[in-house]
């Protein structure tokens, strides 16, 4: 390439080089894959000005020649390749789009090379697929469990034929949405719009996620033979429902407070008692007050012939006069921009109707709510000094 034509393509190809997004960088190379410019300092590997970019992929086992060069100049189009690299055998590989795409029409032909860094988005990728996996597999398992129950299908007045046309909305609805983002992010090369796909990805799947496990939860609880009792420690089943809410705990700045000196133990159906915990918690968390951090105190107490477990928030509340009659019936939901299928509180509530417990909630809009679980006392199990002072 002649003096002349050097300053042209540096100064017309020089800020389009410089200027990248995250994740991402660009060369300007010649027919025989010579690194003219780079900006790289994005990226986990860097190739100075005079080094080979093909000589570089065929080390990663990704051959491009000096003919495919020629095509791509030939066709003034582009052309998209991929290839993984790893540093060292103690670092993770990567995974990186590059795409060449032919420039000007000087003598000499000369091409833009965009280097994108897909790991992230691909290790997402395959955590959500998992997530799929295994949400399919519990829809498809409680599916059949459902269609094998004719007398739960006609209980309570085709109760469940309700539930099941509810269902369907709320999988079909994020399926198809997920189908189209999923479609959009293959198509597209922007490392913006692959960002913000994965965002609406990661929205799919938690939908999906709520739905799924309210499904489980409620075909549980209706459906299946839950007279088995044991031993449930308050703290291990909080501790293991805090490590469920993982990803809703790390997105906002919450405070818990625990306090399980009176009743530290139950006799109780384990699986009913976490559902239990985990509807009132999943809703505290959702309810949250954006415009103060969130604080959860959880206590146990024992009041008379009770065992009481109160829950309180200092989230958004609600209008307790005007939804009372509405709170415990299955698919009423208070607040449709938030995920869910609308049953959680009326399965805490059939599972307390059927150990003789009950609910109580007490909440203003803008104050947070208070809600008290009451359980018979026997069900407790009590330490020796305690037993003492309740004697007293």
């Amino acid at each position: 390439m002649n003096k002349h034509n050097h300053i042209e393509y540096k100064k017309l190809y020089d800020p389009i080089v410089q200027s990248c997004f995250d994740d991402q960088g660009k060369y300007l190379i010649d027919d025989l894959g010579n690194i003219l410019l780079e900006n790289d300092t994005s990226l986990s590997f860097s190739l100075a000005v005079g080094s080979n970019l093909l000589a570089f992929l065929l080390e990663q086992h990704t051959i491009v020649s000096p003919e495919d060069l020629n095509q791509i100049a030939s066709k003034k189009n582009h052309k998209t390749y991929e290839f993984s690299y790893q540093a060292s055998k103690e670092q993770i590989r990567e995974f990186y789009k590059l795409m060449i795409t032919a420039c000007g029409n000087f003598e000499q032909p000369f091409f833009l090379v965009e280097v994108v860094d897909e790991t992230s988005f691909l290790m997402l990728q395959r955590k959500q697929q998992k997530q799929l996996e295994r949400l399919e597999s519990e829809i498809v398992l409680r599916t059949r469990e459902i269609m094998n129950t004719k007398e739960a299908m006609e209980l309570q007045g085709g109760y469940m034929h309700n539930f099941l046309r509810g269902l369907r909305h709320d999988l079909l609805s994020p399926i198809t949405q997920l189908k189209e983002v999923i479609s959009y992010y293959k198509k597209t090369d922007n490392p913006e719009k692959k960002k913000k796909s994965a965002v609406l990805i990661d929205d799919c799947l938690s939908k999906l996620t709520n739905t799924a496990r309210g499904f489980s939860d409620f075909i549980d609880i209706h459906l299946l033979d839950h007279k088995q009792t044991e031993i449930c420690d308050f703290e291990l089943i909080f501790e293991e429902l805090k490590s469920l809410f993982t990803t809703e705990i790390e997105a906002v700045n919450v405070t818990f407070t625990t306090d399980f000196t009176e009743v530290d133990t139950i006799k109780f159906n384990k699986k009913e008692l976490t559902s239990i915990l985990y509807n009132l918690l999943s809703n505290a968390l959702k309810f949250r007050d954006l415009s103060r951090d969130l604080i959860i105190n959880i206590q146990t107490k024992l009041t008379g012939n009770h065992i009481v477990i109160i829950i309180k928030d200092n989230g958004i509340g609600l209008d307790y006069e005007k939804y009372k009659d509405q709170l415990f019936k299955p698919f009423k939901r208070m607040n449709a921009s938030q995920p869910g299928v609308g049953i959680g509180l009326s399965l805490v509530k059939h599972i307390l109707d059927k150990n003789s417990g009950s609910i109580r909630i007490e909440s203003e809009v803008g104050t947070g709510m208070k809600v008290k679980i009451l359980l018979p006392r026997e069900l407790s199990i009590f330490k020796p000094n305690l037993v003492e002072q309740q004697n007293k």
